[in-house]
């Protein structure tokens, strides 16, 4: 992906969430809190993904039927 076009959408996204996620400086850039609190979320996200293939796939998956009425 092109510099600019990564620029784009990381202000993109600060413009969407309303919060500012790197403090940039000359030919620096660094996370804010907020930027570190996104991380954290998407690589849990990440995680419970791998996870729930995982269990998806393993014998430890629980099957059966669920009958649910009403009445």
């Amino acid at each position: 992906m092109a510099q600019p076009s990564l620029s784009k959408q990381i202000k993109d996204l600060e413009e969407e969430l309303g919060v500012t996620l790197f403090t940039r400086g000359h030919r620096q850039i660094s996370l804010t809190e907020e930027g570190y609190f996104l991380r954290d979320r998407a690589q849990e996200m990440i995680d419970m993904e791998e996870q729930t293939a995982q269990a998806l796939t393993s014998s430890k998956l629980i099957t059966g039927n669920l009958n649910i009425g009403t009445g």
